[in-house]
């Protein structure tokens, strides 16, 4: 017996009714389709180890002059932070609010940038491709960053470096759970 979907078996069974007569019949709705925003997700946890992060994209930061754009995870002094996603680094420079940064354009559209590292992976350099999960860092607080917390701040911009930024948390908490580690050796394929 071939089953008809049961939207269409209420649409028929109305239509019938209502050339019977009836009136007030209304077919029911189909349900609404869930849409998961976060369905894209990372490669890899840019924090190799044991972290804390909660979601504070958007808090207020300079005494209310400016919000956050990004997520601190918080870690010891020294962990490795690894590539999210494959790209180029496109950005490796040092400045007195964000310390030691990188910028990595990912090849899935996203620009990553990173905030207050301790340093820089050896041969990271501005030009560097990556593959995800290839060091790139430690984390620290170099930067405006206080020495007390060491942390990685971790921004996302779709689109490209200078797009607007949008927030990682939901990435990151879902990363945390199954793409975590360094990937010492690029993947087979990998270009």
């Amino acid at each position: 017996m071939v089953r008809t979907p049961r939207p269409l078996r209420l649409a028929a069974a109305c239509i019938a009714a209502l050339a019977l007569g009836a009136t007030g019949c209304v077919a029911a709705s189909a349900p609404p389709t869930k849409v998961d925003a976060y369905k894209n997700q990372l490669d890899r946890f840019p924090v190799v180890g044991a972290v804390s992060f909660k979601n504070d994209y958007g808090s207020s930061r300079g005494g209310g002059s400016r919000s956050h754009q990004g997520v601190d995870i918080m870690a010891n002094r020294g962990q490795r932070v690894v590539a999210p996603e494959s790209g180029t680094i496109t950005t490796a420079k040092w400045s007195s609010s964000c310390g030691y940064s990188l910028g990595i354009s990912g090849d899935d559209g996203i620009y990553y940038l990173y905030c207050h590292l301790n340093n820089f992976a050896s041969g990271i350099s501005k030009g560097s491709r990556v593959w995800a999960g290839k060091q790139v860092g430690k984390v620290g607080s170099s930067g405006n960053a206080s020495y007390a917390y060491p942390h990685l701040h971790f921004e996302m911009h779709p689109g490209g470096a200078g797009r607007a930024s949008m927030n990682p948390y939901y990435r990151l908490r879902n990363a945390a759970d199954a793409r975590v580690g360094l990937v010492s050796s690029p993947p087979k394929g990998w270009r």
